[in-house]
């Protein structure tokens, strides 16, 4: 189960560095990491004292809670990766945007916000906003996931690359109103 977890997620501009592993550790199931999470501490956190992490969840707002078909494991990712920040938080940070929240709504209330994260608020479509540029520094490697995929998402990877992250696209926390959307950018963003 955790192998087919892991080869959905997928890595951008084939860069394969010890940090892979990592992301391995948020498909687990939740009893895992309670019962390991000492042990998990132990063999990971070398990697992190050398490269920083940020975990960037983009627009899981409730205005699209029921146009999204895969929603629920969007949200699912977003607990995954807040739990594991919540293990690692001294060498990981975790980043959470909100596109217009006075129309869209706010983030849904399903996901368990580390304790210190606050939405950044932004009204264009790159999530890579002058405030969020300024959290990331010092973050070598970006764990992007959150809707919508063709739009939000892919401009916000694209704006990470250029500006020298190391991206890593949880898949199945990424989605868009339509399949056919998000395909062609899912697609685009592995290029």
């Amino acid at each position: 189960q955790y192998i087919s977890y892991y080869r959905q997620v997928k890595r951008i501009n084939n860069q394969l560095h010890t940090y892979t592993l990592l992301v391995l550790i948020y498909f687990f199931h939740s009893t895992f990491m309670r019962v390991t999470s000492g042990m998990l501490q132990k063999c990971l956190l070398p990697h992190y004292t050398t490269s920083k992490t940020a975990f960037l969840c983009i627009d899981l707002q409730t205005a699209f809670a029921k146009n999204i078909p895969n929603f629920s494991s969007c949200v699912f990712v977003a607990n995954r990766f807040s739990k594991l920040h919540g293990i690692l938080h001294e060498h990981t940070t975790f980043h959470l945007t909100e596109q217009y929240p006075k129309g869209l709504g706010k983030t849904v209330d399903e996901i368990a916000l580390p304790p210190l994260c606050k939405p950044v608020e932004k009204f264009s479509f790159t999530a890579f906003t002058p405030e969020i540029k300024q959290q990331l520094t010092g973050a070598e490697n970006v764990v992007v996931f959150g809707i919508e995929g063709h739009v939000c998402v892919l401009q916000t990877v694209r704006d990470l690359l250029d500006s020298q992250h190391r991206v890593y696209l949880a898949v199945d926390g990424v989605g868009s109103q339509r399949e056919s959307d998000l395909k062609p950018a899912l697609k685009l963003m592995r290029s």
